[in-house]
C-alpha cells in the first residue's frame, strides 16, 4: 500500500487528467476493460488524482500527513473501481495494485 502511495506521488506531478489517462490505459490493457468500464475507471482516477493533488498541497511535503490522507482516498477509489469491474477483473486489479507490482514507470506497472 505504501508503494502505491509513493507511486501516486510520482504520478501526481502530471496533471490529474494525464495521470488518470495513463493509469486507465495500463488497466485497460491488463484487465481487458470494455469501453464503458474504461470511461468509468478513467473518471474515478481523474477524481482521485485531483484530490491527491490537493492533498499534496495541504501536506506541504510531510510524508506522514500524505500517507494519512491518502489511505481513505485510496480505499474509496478501490471501492469505486470494484463496483465497475467484474469479479475476475477485480481479483487481477487487486493483485496488481495491492501486492507491490505497481511502480513509477509511465504505464504504472512493471
Amino acid at each position: 500500500m505504501l508503494m502505491l502511495a509513493f507511486a501516486c506521488i510520482a504520478m501526481a506531478q502530471k496533471p490529474p487528467a494525464e495521470a488518470a489517462a495513463e493509469k486507465t490505459r495500463a488497466l485497460q490493457k491488463e484487465l481487458n476493460l470494455t469501453k464503458a468500464q474504461t470511461e468509468k475507471v478513467s473518471a474515478v482516477y481523474r477524481e482521485a488524482y485531483e484530490k491527491f493533488d490537493k492533498i499534496l498541497i495541504v501536506a506541504k511535503g510531510n510524508r506522514e500527513k500524505i500517507k494519512t490522507c491518502v489511505r481513505p482516498l485510496r480505499a474509496v477509489t478501490i471501492d469505486k473501481i470494484k463496483n465497475i469491474l467484474n469479479a475476475q477483473q477485480f481479483a487481477a486489479y487487486n493483485s496488481i495494485t495491492c501486492n507491490g507490482t505497481y511502480n513509477r514507470d509511465t504505464t504504472g506497472y512493471k
